[in-house]
């Protein structure tokens, strides 16, 4: 098995610049760093990471915990992680768990079992206060993505819902919209105090969506369908029964993607047409651009996600009791033209 000492002599290079560039950590100039991962790749160099591991006591793994569910954001935000982990010179281990099963404590056993430095914890909202404690315990620094946490020493990264569903209604609006038909989720419980709750997600649009009814004077009942998962099929039926309201509606805005695909559904075997009778507007862009038509759909920015996610990981690595840190993901609209002014 090919050494580092074996690539220094190859590349002709000392051995410190060897480590500067498999290591991603220091200056190295384009021409030596070139002859190195020539090298690696002649020698076909594979790192000893359990010897590393051993050394720094670090794995180089960080841990992505996600939850299979229908709207899909989870595999997004993985893809965003996974570029920064490669480009920081570390990997990333992602495990699944089920919507229903509650087998949140297997699987961070399992990442602890795999001793990763850091875990990321995308749109789950059935951790609970003991699994981080055990976290921290162990000194593995956590931060929570898109379903956030209010506890100490728990990071969080969260998106700017209210305001992205308030601005894409808002642009409907505009256009003259008054009879709609707004698809979302009816939140649970209470309001909770603070974004740093799991429950937050569908507090926040749905509070978005009637801030932008307020400011036109437009009653939430009248418009509003709460709904109960995010499936295409709750969506289907929900459009089904809008359309037949008097007036019907000549706008339909969805708190996701899915649910504006099961109303795409309805509105075709209504025989309407998208947008001449009826305008449409996704959210998380997931799957609007590759729904026939391509839809409208407020986005996520998750150019930094992967990049900011690290930096608090790191930040938390270094400083354990650290306050914890809040970061914001925020939000675009791609625009294809599924909005046009009401008749």
């Amino acid at each position: 098995m090919a050494s580092m000492t074996d690539i220094a002599a190859v590349a002709g290079v000392s051995l410190a610049t060897v480590g500067r560039v498999l290591h991603h950590n220091g200056y190295v100039s384009e021409d030596a760093k070139k002859r190195v991962e020539e090298a690696v790749k002649t020698l076909g160099y594979v790192p000893n990471t359990m010897a590393r591991a051993l050394k720094s006591r670090k794995s180089g793994l960080i841990g992505s915990f996600v939850v299979d569910n229908p709207n899909g954001l989870y595999r997004r935000i993985n893809e965003s992680l996974t570029d920064a982990a490669e480009k920081a010179g570390m990997s990333l281990i992602t495990l699944q768990g089920r919507l229903l099963h509650r087998d949140e404590g297997l699987i961070v056993d399992r990442f602890i079992g795999m001793q990763v430095d850091g875990l990321v914890i995308i749109s789950n909202g059935n951790m609970t206060a003991d699994l981080f404690e055990k976290l921290h315990t162990l000194k593995i620094p956590v931060v929570c993505v898109e379903r956030c946490y209010d506890y100490p020493f728990v990071d969080n990264l969260i998106v700017r819902d209210r305001a992205a569903c308030r601005d894409g209604l808002m642009r409907m609006l505009e256009e003259g919209h008054r009879s709609l038909a707004l698809l979302a989720i009816q939140p649970v419980g209470v309001p909770p105090s603070s974004e740093k709750a799991p429950q937050a997600v569908e507090w926040e649009r749905m509070s978005g969506l009637m801030e932008a009814l307020e400011q036109y004077g437009l009653s939430p009942e009248q418009v509003i369908l709460p709904l109960h998962s995010y499936s295409v099929e709750e969506g289907y039926r929900a459009m089904k029964r809008a359309l037949m309201r008097t007036p019907r509606p000549t706008g339909v805005f969805c708190t996701a993607d899915t649910l504006a695909a099961g109303a795409l559904q309805a509105i075709y075997q209504a025989g309407l047409r998208v947008p001449d009778d009826i305008s449409i507007v996704g959210y998380d862009d997931i799957i609007a651009g590759i729904l026939s038509p391509p839809i409208d759909s407020v986005g996520l920015d998750l150019s930094d996600a992967g990049k900011t996610i690290l930096s608090m990981l790191s930040d938390r690595m270094k400083n354990p009791e650290l306050p914890p840190q809040t970061a914001y993901l925020n939000t675009c609209y791609h625009d294809r033209k599924t909005v046009a002014a009401s008749r």
